[in-house]
């Protein structure tokens, strides 16, 4: 809701109402720490555009790292596997495909950079179980698709548009990706749109 544009024209008690109105409703939004939302049903499957043995830069090893750097990468790790947005890979899970994962840094703070580039050159465009990151810690598989892969934003998009296709016929929301706008003639018809 930190995120939330209204429009300058709005009055403070208009603006207000409409923040409790999105209170009311935010087991529907992600908001701040708070845990990520989930859809349900919306599976994707990876199809690679290349056949066994798999090249080495898909089969790779963790990238070596000074002490300082892998603490940096358990804190990147951990707080995606606290909110399950992947999870360790098992000791007896067959294992064909692993992108390893550099760090950069960047004014001081470090950022886990670079590791769906490889991927994305194999990856069939639009053709969205394969995304598996090694560390020293162990490798990892999304269970939520990262937005770094190519076809990430056109399924997100097409799921938003499924979800909301009564409304957008509707002709008072508008939906890219992540952001919904919905505009109104009066106020009255707004607050109706919202609830």
């Amino acid at each position: 809701m930190r995120e939330g544009k209204f429009s300058t024209s709005l009055t403070s008690k208009k603006k207000l109402s409409s923040l409790k109105r999105l209170r009311k409703k935010r087991q529907a939004l992600a908001i701040g720490e708070e845990p990520l939302g989930e859809m349900k049903g919306n599976d994707i499957e990876l199809y690679l555009d290349v056949q066994r043995p798999y090249p080495p830069m898909l089969r790779g090893p963790p990238y070596p790292g000074s002490l300082e750097t892998r603490k940096e990468i358990e804190k990147h790790i951990n707080g995606p596997l606290d909110m399950d947005v992947i999870r360790k890979i098992g000791h007896n899970e067959i294992v064909e495909i692993t992108t390893p994962v550099p760090i950069t840094w960047h004014d001081g703070k470090s950022r886990l950079f670079g590791y769906s580039r490889d991927l994305n050159n194999y990856t069939k465009a639009d053709r969205l179980k394969l995304l598996r990151i090694i560390f020293h810690m162990g490798i990892y598989e999304y269970t939520r698709m990262p937005f770094v892969i190519k076809n990430a934003p056109a399924h997100l998009q097409r799921m938003m548009d499924t979800i909301f296709q009564d409304v957008i016929l509707e002709g008072w929301i508008a939906v890219y990706i992540v952001d919904i706008i919905i505009y109104s003639e009066t106020w009255e018809d707004h607050v109706q749109y919202m609830d």
